[in-house]
């Protein structure tokens, strides 16, 4: 078994707090990892604009669709091309996402 933590912030909450939540999967199921990702934020609306904080290879943008998917990630060349992403930017999360206020609605992040 493994466990996946996501945070992730979407807009309306108040004083910039993100939520957090686990995911228990076995390991190899990847897809179904997103699906119940996706189920436990309550979906995107179409046209959304989300921020992957994290986007490694992209596998987020692999399983949602009818966003504006951004990504961000130390592992990535700025404006590399990934399946389903509008920009990728290099960054290192932890210290800054150069994003300026209120350009995207969600932001997820996802630890195994």
């Amino acid at each position: 078994k493994g466990i996946s933590e996501i945070k992730w912030h979407k807009k309306g909450v108040k004083n910039n707090q993100y939520k957090l939540g686990y995911i228990h999967h076995n390991s190899g199921e990847q897809s179904n990892v997103y699906s119940k990702l996706i189920k436990l934020i309550g979906g995107f609306k179409s046209g959304e604009k989300v921020f992957d904080a994290g986007c490694s290879n992209g596998m987020f943008g692999k399983h949602i669709k009818n966003v504006i998917l951004m990504g961000g990630d130390l592992n990535v060349k700025d404006n590399q091309k990934i399946e389903g992403y509008s920009k990728v930017i290099k960054c290192d999360i932890e210290k800054n996402i150069p994003l300026n206020d209120k350009s995207v609605d969600s932001i997820v992040s996802i630890f195994r």
